[in-house]
């Protein structure tokens, strides 16, 4: 089922207040809400370093209950993305890039699972990040 025919809830992880907010922003007008607590759909997470992207999956993933975590990284970083993505990140954003590419990335991800949380995508070619692309 498409996300549009389903409440989606998307969950956030190292999320100041101010980029909840603009999170929450972006992805109500495509009719999916942030979730407070509880099970989400998706979580979208900062990397801040202070973590590696190995342990900020795994905690997150952990603690929400979601089958697919998503990426948010400081700065555009072939490197990092492709660390990311090898740590088993479903998606990658950029802070700084087009809002829309966010947009974009959250609803591949969620597409990507049924109800069931099983991954109902093939696997897409992986991207480079060119320029300010800020999305994988």
């Amino acid at each position: 089922m498409s996300p549009s025919k389903r409440r989606v809830r998307v969950g956030t992880f190292g999320m100041d207040g101010a980029l909840r907010a603009l999170v929450a922003d972006v992805l109500a007008d495509l009719g999916v809400r942030v979730a407070e607590h509880g099970t989400c759909d998706v979580v979208l997470a900062v990397f801040d370093g202070s973590l590696s992207l190995g342990d900020l999956l795994r905690e997150t993933l952990a603690g929400s209950g979601a089958s697919r975590v998503m990426v948010i990284l400081p700065i555009e970083l072939q490197e990092l993305a492709d660390d990311a993505e090898r740590a088993g990140a479903s998606g990658v954003y950029v802070l700084g890039t087009s809002l829309k590419l966010l947009e974009l990335a959250v609803l591949r991800a969620l597409w990507s699972t049924d109800e069931a949380g099983k991954d109902q995508r093939p696997t897409p070619p992986s991207c480079a990040l060119p320029g300010a692309s800020g999305v994988r």
